[in-house]
């Protein structure tokens, strides 16, 4: 980018196929396929793609929690997250998968517009996770340690921002009004 004004790229690139990585996130896509008839990226990587995580990690039979309470499907994202934040072990998995698949697909939306400027991480769920987020998983992923080492040179060196602000639609919104009413 050579301009000093920041480009917003839109795009509906959520709705591509979901990419899993790991064995964990294979299965987790087959079980969404079997229950929704396709896995796209936006089925697992917002405040539903969170609960349904859960749902999923649920259907585990090994799955054990330490403090036997009993396992709880149907909870919201809200839920979800504040669990996590709790300390309970089958929300945090949840959360840290959800957390690794965001990470993963920015990684490769970064690589596919060369993404030099940096990288944007916007929501409702991830600000409110920024413990989770400083612990590595969402950046492990974004990197991808396992990909070719000039990909993880690139990633390493574009900068990846979480969005705190609540406001954010509606400061976009104007800024993208304030420049068609100016072209004009």
């Amino acid at each position: 980018m050579h301009s000093a004004a920041v480009q917003v790229i839109p795009g509906e690139g959520a709705h591509a196929t979901f990419a899993p990585r790991g064995w964990r996130q294979m299965a987790l896509t087959a079980w969404v396929t079997a229950n929704i008839g396709h896995c796209e990226i936006e089925e697992v990587a917002c405040g539903r793609g969170l609960e349904l995580i859960y749902e999923f990690l649920l259907t585990d039979p090994t799955l054990r929690r330490p403090d036997n309470k009993p396992l709880i499907g149907n909870k919201h994202a809200p839920e979800i997250t504040a669990d996590a934040l709790d300390g309970d072990p089958v929300a945090l998995e949840a959360v840290d998968i959800f957390l690794s698949i965001i990470g993963a697909e920015a990684g490769a939306m970064a690589l596919r517009c060369l993404a030099r400027g940096g990288v944007f991480i916007a929501g409702g769920i991830v600000p409110r996770l920024l413990q989770r987020v400083k612990g590595g998983v969402l950046l492990d992923a974004f990197v991808n340690r396992t990909a070719r080492e000039r990909f993880q040179y690139l990633l390493q060196n574009m900068p990846l921002f979480v969005v705190t602000n609540t406001k954010v639609g509606i400061i976009g919104s104007r800024e993208f009004a304030k420049r068609l009413v100016l072209a004009i």
